[in-house]
């Protein structure tokens, strides 16, 4: 099965899964964003990311270190996203 046909299989996975809370709806929505960097399609890839953020994956700053992702991080929209959704960290006490 190529990489398309495993991100449709998934899809249809996710769709059918009942998920008992938003945190693993979250990790699934991440997981759809890595293979879709994997895949090249950085347009799914935002869109599922954009999804794991809504739903408060709790791993989401992972993407910063994934290899997966390097491509992704370059891309202006990703680094919109990132920076609308996530709360920005203060360095003063």
């Amino acid at each position: 099965m190529n990489a398309d046909g495993r991100l449709l299989h998934v899809q249809a996975l996710r769709r059918d899964v009942r998920i008992a809370d938003s945190r693993e709806i979250g990790r699934y929505d991440y997981v759809l964003a890595k293979m879709y960097a994997t895949a090249g399609n950085p347009d799914r890839c935002l869109l599922y990311l954009r999804k794991a953020l809504e739903e408060g994956y709790s791993g989401i700053k992972d993407v910063y270190k994934e290899r997966e992702f390097e491509r992704i991080r370059k891309d202006p929209r990703f680094v919109a996203l990132m920076n609308s959704k996530m709360p920005q960290i203060s360095t003063q006490q």
